[in-house]
């Protein structure tokens, strides 16, 4: 939360400043740059304790040990798979018998010979 409201302060802070810049015919640049730094030095200044949470929120958010974020299809996903039997055999070596029965759209199961005397899959001819 406190990030949160760190971002809205600073973001409301560059729109009052690009406001008053402009209203006070800076130009747009000079309105655009002002409005950046300023800004930046008031919340730097006077903000601490509010950037030094919201900090503190980001590090735990991404530190390598937090727990990650997941979704509700992730979550049910997750269920389903926990759901199936540990103990159900599955044959990962299983190949399939006779050569029509391999698909011939896969590129792993190319085969040199399934095409004509000087053709190759890259020129029609």
């Amino acid at each position: 939360m406190a990030f949160l409201k760190f971002t809205l302060l600073r973001s409301g802070l560059i729109i009052v400043c690009f406001a008053l810049f402009i209203w006070l015919g800076a130009g747009l640049w000079v309105s655009a740059i002002a409005a950046v730094i300023i800004p930046l030095c008031i919340t730097y200044l006077f903000f601490r304790t509010l950037r030094n949470e919201a900090a503190a929120t980001l590090q735990r958010r991404f530190r390598d040990s937090a727990p990650p974020v997941r979704n509700k299809a992730e979550l049910s996903d997750a269920d389903a798979e926990d759901s199936i039997d540990p103990n159900a055999r599955i044959d990962m070596a299983r190949k399939p018998s006779r050569a029509s029965e391999r698909p011939t759209d896969d590129p792993a199961n190319y085969r040199p010979d399934s095409y004509g005397p000087g053709q190759s899959p890259d020129r029609s001819s």
